[in-house]
């Protein structure tokens, strides 16, 4: 499987919060299912709303065979990684750039010219 391991650029993100590194991290960001796999079908509402954040973002409940591979290209974080043009979602883990500190960062035109094409659509 693969299994980016990065050292996080940053100690905090989004509003001041902790950054953390931990198994499995920004996984939970982008997935696809398999609703069929018999271990999903674990995944009752009761059971989601008495696990902890831990449990859920790590996927406590597989096995790592279990779990199948993503090129990361398709959960780019953007300022954690390095500028990559073939990215094909850009996660902007740590902030968007509409906060002053992501404003001028790796993907931040891109950013700006997908919310100013939404923007032009609600008018």
């Amino acid at each position: 499987m693969l299994n980016i391991i990065i050292k996080l650029r940053r100690k905090k993100k989004y509003l001041g919060n902790k950054n953390e590194n931990y198994p499995k991290k920004n996984w939970s960001s982008l997935i696809l299912w398999n609703c069929s796999h018999p271990k999903n079908k674990n995944l009752t509402p009761n059971l989601i709303s008495n696990q902890s954040g831990k449990y859920l973002h790590r996927f406590s409940w597989l096995d790592e065979e279990d779990i199948g591979e993503l090129n990361p290209e398709w959960n780019w974080l953007a300022i954690e990684y390095p500028k990559n043009n073939k990215a094909k979602i850009i996660h902007y883990t740590l902030g968007t750039p509409c906060f002053k500190n992501y404003k001028n960062t790796d993907f931040s035109k891109i950013w700006y010219e997908k919310y100013n094409k939404i923007l032009e659509g609600l008018e």
